[in-house]
């Protein structure tokens, strides 16, 4: 069995994949290779989400939960994606709803670190822009009625 093998698995199908692509003229099986290292990273990534959760069925870590709804807008990638804007038209969606909502974020930017923060209680900031990070101050000006807190742990500044 040879080492392409072993890291990619059987890569007929990537193989009948690129050629109907492709045409003949498919990719060298250089170019399947160079894949390898994405492959071994997202096993990686797989070994790791699966510990994570196996820590919370084996009672290594245990479950929190705040005495309201919660609603996460994350992924996995950083900046650029539209989590801030998602949040503050989530936000309005459900102020609109006649219910109350509080953001909190981690405070990513904020100077000095912030174990816990409130950037707005509602009327608009409470400091600026360095102290609360760009995004927590962004979103404590753009949303009348809704506090916006920072802290790394965000079960406790929830």
């Amino acid at each position: 069995m040879s080492v392409q093998t072993i890291l990619m698995g059987d890569l007929r199908w990537r193989q009948t994949l690129y050629t109907s692509m492709w045409g003949a003229q498919a990719p060298s099986v250089w170019l399947q290779v160079g894949l390898a290292p994405l492959w071994l990273a997202s096993q990686c990534y797989r070994g790791l989400a699966r510990g994570h959760l196996a820590s919370y069925t084996w009672g290594i870590r245990r479950r929190r939960q705040l005495p309201c709804a919660v609603v996460s807008i994350g992924n996995l990638t950083l900046g650029g994606t539209g989590k801030t804007p998602l949040t503050m038209w989530v936000a309005r969606w459900y102020q609109h709803q006649g219910l109350r909502v509080a953001v909190l974020r981690r405070g990513y930017g904020a100077r000095p670190a912030a174990r816990l923060r409130v950037v707005s209680s509602g009327c608009g900031p409470l400091v600026d822009w360095q102290a609360a990070g760009d995004e927590p101050y962004l979103l404590a000006c753009s949303l009348p009625g809704v506090p916006v807190l920072i802290g790394k742990d965000r079960y406790r500044t929830g």
